[in-house]
């Protein structure tokens, strides 16, 4: 079974739905967002789902970054925007193989891990109490000439303001 993005597109018409891919890059980058949405009865566009990534040229040159579907009767909207992109990447590309970017869901975990071996606690505290003494000091005089600005707390002359 083969797949074009015009098959795919007449799939997502014959649901009431509008496909579109908006291409773009420069040299050997090439970016894609592939977006997916239904025209209301005052023919505005509700938008379903969207994908972006970008492509290099190699085999396995395909990155993918977060996908989203909102809003009501989506059961089709993931599988038209997979299934266009992938049908992208075949025809406009030589990659075959893909990356799905998970920064998001991996920096958290990784920032709460550095967060339980540096102050003992996973959940996030104030930077001063990772750095120390030195970042109280710091801390404490920004927050201090920023409520109170005309505040001396240096000794010095106000007439320099």
């Amino acid at each position: 079974m083969s797949f074009d993005l015009a098959l795919i597109e007449q799939q997502a018409a014959a649901r009431d739905l509008l496909l579109r891919l908006q291409l773009g890059g420069a040299g050997p980058l090439q970016t894609l967002r592939v977006v997916v949405a239904r025209r209301s009865s005052d023919q505005t566009l509700a938008l379903l789902g969207e994908l972006k990534g970008w492509a290099t040229p190699q085999r396995q040159g395909l990155r993918l970054d977060t996908m989203r579907v909102q809003g009501r009767d989506t059961q089709d909207v993931g599988l038209l925007i997979w299934a266009a992109t992938f049908a992208w990447a075949l025809e406009a590309t030589p990659c075959r193989a893909a990356w799905l970017l998970a920064l998001p869901a991996l920096a958290f975990p990784a920032y709460l891990a550095f967060n339980q071996l540096t102050v003992g606690a996973a959940l996030p505290l104030s930077g001063a109490a990772k750095l120390g003494a030195t970042a109280w000091l710091r801390n404490g005089y920004a927050v201090l000439t920023t409520l109170l600005p005309f505040a001396d707390v240096r000794g010095a002359d106000l007439s320099t303001w």
